[in-house]
């Protein structure tokens, strides 16, 4: 809703675009603190911790939440003001670029707050809360880009950069009551005793955090590195790359992250039972096959579709909608790599290792940056060729991580089983090959149903001949959308039954003889 908004009210512009790159920009920044960086070292320690003693555990807490607010201070200070004697020395966009980020780099603070409440929520087992949060944020962020051409105060895109800080505080202030009911009896009249009594264990999670930091930075250093060559290609480049990804991280959120979200905790309790330990991988692995694989090939058909429904409209037209849809497709091929990755890093993360998720992330952040040199300057591709490089980069660290975790686990001599298997899978045998091929099936369908509908424009846009197109009106964009939506779901569903593909078969009603 926020993306439809942005979208109706500002289209693909440069000015839209230069916001984006801004956000990026304090996006890179926000990743150490937020999803990321600190929450994620801190939740091993603190759940190490609870299990001795809850009261203990609070003060750490505590203890953490004020070096973090003091840090935080602190270095939004320095960034800020170097974001704003930076756009003394630029012109034209790039000026603005600087401002904005200085704006919202402000933001940073109530974001590293809303954080240290996540990771704390997230050891109780309470995910409802913190993950409801973010939509104060989008609430805020929807009314900005509907209001800011209608105020004559403040220039729209510092009014929506405005808007974004108030919706992160507004996200922070959603979880405060929550943490206050569960800490608030253990430390009743005592919050600033002992204050620093766990400095050491503090630095011990600054330590660990750092070396995730390591590779938080690379990853980020990819998304701020695709705005930047976008926009020196093409002033729209930056929007067509946001709009596509949002689409692209949808199903990514709603599966990879909120899965790896619960499975950090629960890994960091088992992670001496390695048993346990390798089955909940496997079992979140297989998982990412089943989800991930044949929503990858519905991005393949139904990215027009799919944007022209959701994007469609106001300042939003056909160019947009062709570039856009480029680049979805690009982001697409690096869907199940962006999933093994997120997903893999917390079985790191739980046994203590930091270094090696950080390791593959450098290597993908130089393998992204040659890519995009390569396409850019050598091929003379446009911005959808920076989302293929995205996709590719983060595809070869999947690989990285999944044949180093293989090995750990295989040579881990506390699990005899592991040790005795040369070929540790993390996926069961066959199941990959059956659910590709349920997809390619079900794909297949939709794209020849799609050539013989006259109002769908698939086709001209996927074989280049986009002259003379026009965005189809609402109701038959939904029609369109929801029947090819539908028949590649049952499609799949059809064909993964007679695979006998064991999750598929207990979702479906009917049986099936086995002959």
């Amino acid at each position: 809703m926020r993306d439809i908004a942005f979208a109706y009210a500002f289209g693909a512009s440069g000015p839209i675009a230069s916001f984006m790159v801004a956000f990026r920009l304090a996006h890179f920044f926000r990743r150490f603190i937020g999803e990321s960086g600190l929450s994620v070292a801190f939740i091993p320690y603190f759940q190490r911790l609870k299990n001795i003693s809850e009261e203990k555990a609070a003060f750490f807490f505590r203890d953490m939440l004020i070096y973090v607010f003091i840090a935080l201070s602190v270095g939004i200070f320095i960034l800020s003001v170097s974001f704003q004697v930076l756009g003394f020395y630029l012109i034209g966009d790039w000026s603005h670029i600087a401002y904005l980020t200085s704006i919202l780099s402000i933001s940073l603070l109530f974001i590293g707050l809303y954080a240290m409440n996540q990771a704390y929520l997230q050891t109780y087992g309470s995910y409802f809360t913190a993950s409801m949060a973010p939509v104060c944020f989008n609430i805020f962020c929807i009314i900005g880009a509907l209001l800011a051409h209608k105020q004559s105060y403040i220039t729209p895109f510092f009014f929506l950069a405005i808007m974004a800080i108030f919706g992160f505080m507004a996200q922070w202030l959603f979880t405060v009551p929550a943490v206050l009911k569960r800490i608030y009896p253990l430390l009743k009249g005592r919050f600033l005793q002992d204050f620093g009594q766990n400095r050491s264990l503090a630095k011990k999670v600054m330590t660990a955090g750092a070396l995730g930091l390591m590779g938080i930075a690379a990853v980020q250093m990819n998304s701020v590195v695709d705005g930047l060559f976008a926009k020196l290609i093409d002033p729209s480049g930056p929007a067509y790359l946001w709009y596509a990804i949002r689409i692209y991280q949808l199903p990514l959120s709603l599966f990879a992250v909120s899965m790896a979200s619960a499975l950090l905790p629960t890994l960091s309790k088992v992670h001496q039972d390695k048993g346990l330990f390798i089955e909940y991988l496997k079992d979140v692995c297989n998982k990412v096959i089943l989800f991930m694989v044949p929503t990858t090939f519905a991005i393949l058909v139904l990215s027009t579709s799919g944007i022209e429904l959701l994007y469609g409209r106001g300042e939003f037209g056909v160019e947009s909608l062709i570039h856009t849809t480029q680049c979805l497709i690009g982001y697409g091929s690096g869907l199940i790599g962006s999933c093994f990755v997120i997903v893999l890093a917390q079985g790191f993360y739980a046994k203590g290792d930091y270094k090696t998720p950080s390791v593959a992330a450098l290597i993908s952040v130089f393998s992204n940056l040659g890519l995009n040199a390569f396409f850019i300057f050598a091929l003379g591709m446009k911005s959808a060729s920076i989302a293929l490089a995205t996709g590719l980069s983060v595809t070869l660290n999947a690989v990285i991580l999944v044949r180093k975790l293989k090995i750990a686990l295989s040579q881990d001599p506390s699990n005899l089983q592991a040790s005795s298997d040369r070929g540790l899978r993390l996926t069961r045998q066959g199941h990959t090959l059956k659910v590709t091929l349920a997809s390619i099936i079900a794909a297949l369908a939709v794209l020849f149903l799609s050539a013989n509908l006259a109002q769908d424009i698939t086709w001209p846009i996927l074989m280049g001949k986009v002259a003379g197109l026009k965005l189809s009106s609402l109701s038959v964009q939904a029609r369109i959308f929801i029947g090819k939506a539908l028949l590649f779901l049952i499609q799949f569903m059809i064909i993964a039954k007679i695979l006998r593909i064991s999750e598929v078969e207990r979702l479906l009603p009917f049986r099936m003889k086995k002959s």
